[in-house]
């Protein structure tokens, strides 16, 4: 069944994927509507229809990465994200530096890294994850409302939990020098709030993968939230009042 869930999975956030690309097209009237300084809002504007397709790689990142973490392959994803940082920082030295592309390679950069890291991850399912995938099914789309009743009722825990953050960074854009207040603001907001969403996020993710796959001990899940502390105060930096940027 997870491959089932997987593919309802795809489904679903592609349909969503499609009908949220508007706000990434009209991204900069949508910005000057909310009362952000012109040229932000032109910067943001040309940035953000560049990444449309790392945006749309997302609806199979996301569901094939958990897929992979519920079944604890989480060795494959380690390697599929080593390798991309490695090919991220060679595809920006190249493009801005080399190719002097500017803003428009380090979108270029985004989406072939974030094509990478899906198309990768989607191989290892066809290819070598024979436990949990049994190929493509129509039972996907079969009873798939109750599936999507209970994705939109996650999709506003996530918006409700990300939105109060970035309504901080918007209303930071009516300040006087807004260009290094949005940047302040967005450092320490991503570095306090958001470091910890994440490390959090993947330990209990990995505490319910434990259970789902039968391995779950109390130690794992101990062993699992002290390596989560760790990463957090590994990245702390005191000289600049947060984590350092990795």
């Amino acid at each position: 069944m997870l491959g089932v869930y997987l593919q309802r999975s795809w489904a679903i956030l592609s349909v969503t994927s499609l009908l949220l690309m508007p706000i990434y097209i009209f991204a900069a009237p949508i910005l000057k509507f909310l009362g952000q300084q012109h040229d932000i809002a032109d910067r943001a504007g040309t940035f953000a229809p560049l990444v449309i397709p790392q945006f749309l790689s997302l609806a199979f990142n996301f569901p094939t990465q958990k897929f992979l973490q519920a079944q604890s392959k989480v060795n494959i994803i380690t390697w599929i994200g080593f390798f991309a940082l490695i090919l991220h920082v060679v595809m920006l030295w190249l493009f801005i530096y080399v190719l002097q592309l500017g803003l428009t390679g380090a979108a270029l950069a985004f989406d072939i890294t974030s094509w990478v890291i899906t198309l990768a991850q989607l191989a290892y399912v066809f290819f070598w994850c024979k436990e949990g995938w049994h190929g493509l099914s129509w039972k996907a789309l079969k009873d798939i409302w109750p599936f999507v009743r209970l994705s939109l009722e996650s999709a506003v825990m996530l918006c409700l939990e990300v939105w109060y953050m970035m309504s901080l960074i918007v209303l930071a854009g009516h300040l006087d020098n807004a260009v290094i207040a949005v940047d302040s603001l967005y450092m320490h907001e991503f570095e306090w709030v958001g470091v910890h969403d994440l490390y959090w996020s993947k330990c209990c993710c990995q505490c319910e993968s434990f259970q789902r796959t039968g391995t779950w001990t109390s130690k794992s899940c101990q062993i699992l939230c002290l390596c989560n502390n760790t990463s957090v105060l590994s990245n702390w930096n005191p000289l600049h009042g947060g984590y350092f940027d990795i």
